[in-house]
């Protein structure tokens, strides 16, 4: 089954966005003189989950002597400790970031632990374009990015702010590299006036922002003081995170690992999973709305019941109609899951050889998608969890992994033959509950629901869907999202459930 440590831990990265780089788009006061001491600044702060301290993150500024004068360099360092039920992981990331006496960056190198794999980002600006290195384990990529005319920093915000000039009610738009997604990323600012928060002990007043990248699903809410600085940073669909202002004593205090869970507990045996054709549950909540966090699809629907709970209905995936289209499949509609991406490798060399290879003469577009599922499922060596995310051309070298590699790397086989192709995150359900998984989605004159870890060409009722996408970065970045909006939040209740007719 596959543990969301994944998702948990790009959702934790990306919380960390608002100190990354960016530009503003609406007009904000000019500044006469920039003087970058203003933000030289060190601050240590408490990251916790649900209330429970998990770890710390470290962030300082300082002004340094560079090749065109003075220059900036900001040092972000986060490290946190989770358990995913299976033993505790480290989670750590540190981002070093130079801008130059205009506040534009000139460099951004990033170094994360990937539970055991380290991998690096660097991103220099060179001629109007931000060429951007990454490497992974073996694999290493370039990409050439092309920012806005206005590409810069949003630290501008914090040095207007520090001068008494940032309006209490305002919204602002930026652009910002955001380097665990190795992509730009469209965000708005937008200041909602002052409150009252705790820092140290002591009550600050503080001006209250809403970051939002629309495209990924995320909304950040953060808290800035008279001098520019960031206070506390919450993000309330992640399990409650906040990071917030201590001590460096309160911050390096030992913790406790925090718990994870990699299911969801129902009571009510509803027997072989793989048998299931029709299931009931009643859903829950404390928070967000149950109806919020689980999607309708055309194999489960979602009714509100009140506020926070809802009905769901889901059902067997069939074969019902599915003969007769041929490959390849084109159109606008598609080509978002046709094409190659840089996790869904399937202009590959080696991916579209093993695809043509699977499928041989078949041009039966439900046929060939049906030996693809069933050659990933046969010859991928099953593991319990991967603790790394890799990707399809990795898949097919090793031929190991969980249900996220099972269904990478089935993303990549289908495309390459003309076969557009979804990544599904959700859960499954399995003797006491329902336990994170992913599987498929293939489009053969229809979506087709399939799962290449479990063999199934059509999907049992034991699927419950949280979300879909291409595996595009800006899609990888919201699948993960909405799924780990659910992580200790949802419930589930089995209502009733009915076996396959056949």
């Amino acid at each position: 089954m596959r543990h969301p440590r994944e998702a948990v831990y790009m959702a934790l990265l990306l919380c960390l966005v608002p100190t990354g780089l960016g530009h503003c788009a609406d007009p904000l006061p000019k500044l006469a003189n920039i003087d970058l001491s203003v933000l030289a600044t060190e601050g240590w702060f408490r990251a916790s989950l649900l209330g429970s301290p998990v770890g710390y993150v470290h962030r300082s500024a300082t002004v340094k002597d560079g090749e065109g004068g003075p220059c900036l360099q900001t040092v972000e360092e986060m490290s946190l400790k989770v358990d995913f039920g299976r033993g505790a992981f480290d989670v750590n990331a540190t981002t070093v970031t130079d801008y130059g006496s205009d506040l534009k960056p000139r460099h951004i190198h990033a170094q994360q632990d990937e539970f055991g794999r380290a991998k690096t980002i660097d991103a220099v600006l060179q001629d109007g374009q931000l060429r951007v290195r990454t490497k992974a384990g073996d694999l290493e990529t370039e990409k050439v990015l092309t920012p806005g005319p206005d590409f810069g920093s949003e630290l501008t915000l914090s040095l207007v702010a520090a001068q008494g000039l940032l309006p209490d009610k305002a919204t602002y738009a930026f652009e910002a590299f955001v380097p665990e997604l190795e992509m730009l990323v469209d965000f708005e600012a937008e200041c909602m006036g002052r409150e009252n928060v705790t820092v140290k002990g002591a009550e600050v007043n503080a001006l209250k922002v809403a970051l939002r990248a629309r495209s990924i699903g995320l909304e950040v809410e953060w808290w800035m003081n008279a001098e520019g600085d960031i206070v506390k940073q919450q993000m309330p669909a992640l399990m409650n995170l906040v990071i917030e202002k201590v001590t460096e004593e309160e911050a390096l205090a030992v913790v406790a690992p925090f718990t994870i869970a990699d299911h969801i507990p129902v009571s009510e045996p509803m027997g072989s999973t793989g048998s299931l054709g029709y299931v009931r549950l009643k859903a829950g909540s404390p928070g967000v709305p149950a109806a919020e966090l689980i999607p309708s699809t055309p194999l489960q629907t979602v009714t509100p019941l009140g506020e926070r709970e809802a009905e769901v209905v889901v059902r067997a995936e069939t074969d019902e109609g599915l003969s007769g289209h041929k490959l390849p499949f084109s159109g606008p509609e598609l080509d978002e899951f046709l094409a190659p991406n840089d996790i869904i490798q399937s202009a590959d060399p080696d991916i579209v050889a093993k695809a043509k290879e699977i499928v041989g003469e078949e041009t039966d577009a439900w046929e060939a998608a049906q030996k693809l599922t069933r050659w990933v499922f046969v010859n991928m060596n099953k593991v319990d969890h991967d603790p790394r995310p890799i990707t399809a051309s990795e898949c097919l070298k090793i031929l190991k992994g969980d249900c996220s590699e099972h269904a990478t790397l089935l993303c990549a086989l289908a495309r390459a033959v003309g076969i557009p192709s979804k990544f599904v995150t959700g859960v499954i359900y399995l003797r006491d509950g329902y336990y994170y998984h992913a599987w498929n989605e293939l489009y053969v004159g229809r979506w087709v629901s399939c799962d290449p870890t479990w063999g199934e060409v059509t999907s049992n009722a034991g699927h419950l869907v949280l979300a879909s996408g291409s595996l595009t970065s800006e899609s990888f970045a919201k699948t993960n999202l909405d799924a780990v909006r659910s992580m200790g939040v949802l419930t589930l209740e089995a209502l009733e459930h009915r076996a396959k007719e056949n």
